[in-house]
This record gives C-alpha cells, sequence and structure tokens, in this order.
C-alpha cells in the first residue's frame, strides 16, 4: 500500500515538473590578440559549446565592438548527440567563429586599446542583454581583459 502510494506520488511529481529548460550563454572573444591566441579560445568556446545539452545555445560577441557574431545552437533532435554532429549543423558559426579568430590582432596606433584581448566591459553586457531580449538569464563567459 505505501509502496504504491509512493510510486504515484513520484509519477505526479514527474508530471508536474514539465519540460526541461534550456540555458542560453553569452561567449565574448576580444578581437585585440594574437590569431594563434584567438584561435585557441576559439577552439575552447566550441569544445564548451559542442559539450551542452539539446536545446542549448551560445551566442558569441566580439568583445570590444560588443556585436553579435552569431548563435551556436545546439538541436534537439537525438541525430546531433556527438561533437561533430553539433559542429557540422552549426557549420556557418564555426566559419564565422575562425574567420574571426584568424582576423585577430594586437592592437596598434593610437586609436586602439593599449591592452591586449581588450574587451569594452560595459557596452559588452549592454548589447548581451538587447539581444537576449532581457527573458530568461543566461551565463556569461568574458574571455579579455575588461576596459
Amino acid at each position: 500500500m505505501i509502496r504504491s502510494i509512493l510510486v504515484s506520488s513520484l509519477a505526479a511529481l514527474s508530471l508536474m515538473a514539465g519540460p526541461t529548460f534550456s540555458t542560453e550563454y553569452a561567449i565574448a572573444l576580444s578581437p585585440y590578440q594574437s590569431p594563434e591566441s584567438a584561435k585557441q579560445q576559439v577552439t575552447t568556446a566550441l569544445r564548451f559549446s559542442t559539450g551542452l545539452e539539446p536545446g542549448d545555445r551560445v551566442h558569441f560577441f566580439n568583445g570590444y565592438e560588443a556585436s553579435l557574431l552569431g548563435t551556436f545552437a545546439i538541436p534537439e533532435k537525438s541525430a546531433y548527440r556527438s561533437a561533430k554532429a553539433r559542429l557540422a549543423v552549426n557549420g556557418g558559426m564555426v566559419k564565422a567563429l575562425m574567420a574571426f579568430a584568424a582576423s585577430a590582432r594586437p592592437p596598434v596606433g593610437d586609436r586602439e586599446p593599449v591592452q591586449i584581448r581588450a574587451v569594452r566591459l560595459p557596452q559588452l553586457l549592454r548589447a548581451i542583454a538587447v539581444s537576449s531580449g532581457g527573458g530568461e538569464p543566461l551565463e556569461v563567459i568574458v574571455q579579455g581583459s575588461a576596459l
């Protein structure tokens, strides 16, 4: 009797729990660094992104220009469980990130920041807030030096 009540209670709780929610992430990268360093950061960020749960999304930002580079989305279908499949379905985003890394360079001249890996944090956070729509909370990862 107690066992059947416990099983019924657990079944009811699982029905009330509803669907699982996806997580939104924002990753900011600085264009002011060596291409090799930027490529390493992009590779690490992609490794992180491919390990997320189905339905999760990662929004990539240029941390200095405070602009959205694009979004890496993990499809819900079981065909996209492997990292290779997730990279393939997000091929355009992967190419854009690799191009961003290849165009990275240390700052030069008076019109650019003096600091390597410079990120304009207030402008970046504002851009992230605007692009997220202010709905659900998101995790923010900034790879760079805040100005």
